[in-house]
């Protein structure tokens, strides 16, 4: 697909505008004809590239990646991942300093159509407190108006929205219990290997049309088809701006 295709219709004409600097003299100022040619549209499909779960094995090179090729991504971090990680604190000061948005995906990835309201409001203020300190620990204030929150598995408890509410937070597309979808395109990376063939999840991923939230994972070695194939498709310049939510 070309990144860039030219108007069909041109713009205006020369024109001439006549300023009196004195009775003798005069400028004029010439506004030059610009032909369709010369103008061009960016054809780009803009994605909203959201990364669950981590952080996890590949996030370091993931940054790497995106940073390589100008791509931004909301990294949706589960608190006990980030724990568990020895390199959890220095990768999401990283994505901070490179401009990526750190979301809160809860401490432990339950459903939460099965917890009462004090787990639910525990899981969500414990990870809040970890993204917190890393944005404190990365030199940049956090925005209060980008704060996110995913279910994990896109099961909303409608009971425990006021509360996230409250905190600031808001869904990166949709909170709907009815519809479950905080995203546009789930890429189902997830079960690559496991009833997925990796054509199969390439198809799903060239669905994504402009302004999508597409929903990847930092999977674990040695399931790495979602660095090795999803990541780079997302990464095509001709075809894709990666950027953040407003």
């Amino acid at each position: 697909m070309e990144r860039r295709e030219f108007l069909k219709n041109g713009l205006v004409a020369s024109v001439l505008a006549t300023q009196i600097l004195s009775p003798s003299k005069a400028s004029l100022i010439e506004i030059k004809y610009i032909s369709p040619e010369q103008i061009e549209i960016d054809k780009r499909i803009v994605v909203y590239l959201t990364i669950d779960d981590g952080p996890g094995h590949y996030m370091k090179e993931i940054l790497t990646k995106l940073d390589e090729n100008g791509g931004k991504a909301t990294f949706f971090i589960v608190g006990q991942h980030y724990k568990e990680n020895p390199n959890g604190h220095s990768l999401l000061v990283e994505a901070i300093q490179k401009n990526h948005l750190i979301g809160n995906h809860s401490y432990s990835h339950p459903n939460f159509h099965k917890l009462g309201m004090e787990s639910a409001k525990s899981e969500i203020l414990k990870t809040d407190e970890i993204i917190e300190q890393v944005y404190n620990d990365s030199g940049i204030k956090r925005n209060q108006e980008r704060k996110y929150f995913r279910f994990p598995g896109g099961a909303t408890k409608n009971s425990i929205l006021p509360f996230l509410r409250d905190l600031g937070y808001k869904p990166i597309k949709s909170w709907d219990e009815q519809k479950e979808d905080d995203w546009n395109v789930d890429t189902l990376d997830w079960q690559y290997g496991h009833g997925m063939s990796g054509e199969a999840i390439m198809k799903i991923c060239k669905r994504a049309k402009d302004k999508d939230v597409v929903l990847i994972h930092d999977t674990p070695a040695p399931k790495n088809f979602t660095f090795n194939n999803i990541i780079p498709y997302y990464l095509d310049k001709e075809k894709y701006q990666l950027i953040l939510p407003s």
